[in-house]
C-alpha cells in the first residue's frame, strides 16, 4: 500500500529511476540469488528457524502487488486527496482513512496472491529447514512419496485436506477478490 501510494500519487526526485530499478530487479531469477541468501541466513543464525523462511520472503516481496496497488491508486481522482489535505488530514490519516478503504478489494487480491505464492514455495523452505517438524505444507506433501513406494491413499487424503482448506479461503474472499481483479477495468 505504501509503495503503491508513493509511486502513484507522490512526487519525489528520482521516482522514475527507482521504479525502473525495481523493474530491473524483477528480471533477476530467484535461483540466481539462492546461494547468497542461504549463506546470509546461515550466518545470521536463521538456519532451521521459521524466521529463516519468513524474513527473506518479506525482504524480497513480489513487485506484482505493488504494481497492482499503484495502478489502482492512479485511478483515484486527485481531488479527493486535495480535499482531504485542505481539511487538515496528514499523509498517514489519508492512507488509513481514504486509501485503504478505497483499495480494500485490490489489497485483498494482493494478499491472496502473496499467500498462495508463499504457501506453494518449495525450494527456499527445503533449503533452510532441516527438522521434519518444521517443514512447510509443500515439502510435507512430498514426504508421502518414497524411494520404495508411495501410499497413494494417504497422499491423496493429504492433498484433499490442503486443497479443501485453500478452496474455503478462496470461497470466503471471492467477492472481494473479483472486485480487486476488475478494479479499473473498462466498463461498457
Amino acid at each position: 500500500v505504501l509503495s503503491g501510494y508513493a509511486f502513484a500519487k507522490m512526487k519525489f526526485k528520482g521516482k522514475n529511476v527507482l521504479y525502473m530499478t525495481f523493474m530491473a530487479f524483477r528480471m533477476v531469477p530467484g535461483t540466481l540469488i539462492l546461494i547468497p541468501n542461504f549463506l546470509m541466513a546461515y550466518h545470521l543464525g536463521l538456519y532451521n528457524t521459521y524466521w529463516g523462511v519468513v524474513l527473506p520472503g518479506l525482504a524480497g516481496v513480489s513487485f506484482m502487488p505493488m504494481i497492482l496497488v499503484m495502478n489502482h491508486f492512479k485511478t483515484i481522482p486527485d481531488s479527493i486527496f486535495e480535499a482531504a489535505r485542505i481539511d487538515g488530514v496528514n499523509e498517514w490519516m489519508l492512507i488509513r482513512k481514504i486509501l485503504i478503504p478505497l483499495g480494500k478489494p485490490v489489497i485483498v487480491t494482493c494478499m491472496l496472491f502473496t499467500f498462495f505464492g508463499t504457501i506453494g514455495a518449495y525450494t527456499w523452505p527445503l533449503l533452510i529447514l532441516r527438522d521434519d517438524s518444521m517443514k512447510t505444507i509443500a515439502i510435507g506433501l512430498t514426504a508421502f512419496s518414497g524411494a520404495y513406494g508411495t501410499d497413494y491413499g494417504v497422499q491423496m487424503a493429504a492433498y484433499s485436506i490442503v486443497a479443501g482448506a485453500l478452496m474455503l479461503l478462496v470461497g470466503l474472499t471471492m467477492k472481494t477478490y473479483i472486485k480487486g481483479i476488475t478494479a479499473g477495468a473498462v466498463k461498457g
